[in-house]
């Protein structure tokens, strides 16, 4: 019986001891689990603009804004839905895109990652994001 007792206690100790999970953390401005925008002018808010500001910017040859739609964020992903428009506001031409600028993106190692983006007038690249990162958290899509 007291063999049990010290075999028990041992478990209790290494389990206690063991980290709850392997999942990484991802620094952020809200506790895990929870679905939330970044202020505007937040650091954070910034980052997913700049991640995202690289391939629209590639894309259409040209420095860019946005007119942020929504933008949700939970747990190291976040979705963006908004316009892509000229640096003084006004709208780019039809050449550049058509519709509005969808992205999921990802904190990895610090840093947002875009994983997926495009232009639609539907809800395509929300779709296509979707089936492609399952893992992604349902609360941030629109």
């Amino acid at each position: 019986m007291k063999i049990s007792f010290v075999i028990a206690l041992l478990a209790a100790i290494v389990i206690t001891a063991s980290p709850v999970s392997d999942a990484p953390v991802f620094a952020q401005s809200s506790p895990p689990g929870k679905t939330y925008t970044p202020k505007p002018g937040s650091k954070e808010r910034k980052a997913i603009m700049d991640a995202l500001r690289k391939p629209v910017t590639n894309r259409v040859k040209k420095p860019i804004i946005f007119q942020v739609g929504s933008l949700k964020v939970r747990d190291g992903w976040a979705f963006f839905q908004g316009i892509a428009q000229n640096k003084n506001g006004s709208q780019l031409s039809d050449k550049h895109l058509w519709g509005e600028t969808s992205a999921l993106l990802r904190k990895q190692g610090g840093a947002w990652k875009v994983l997926h983006w495009g232009f639609a007038t539907d809800p395509s690249v929300a779709d296509a994001a979707k089936q492609k990162f399952p893992r992604a958290p349902k609360s941030i899509y629109p």
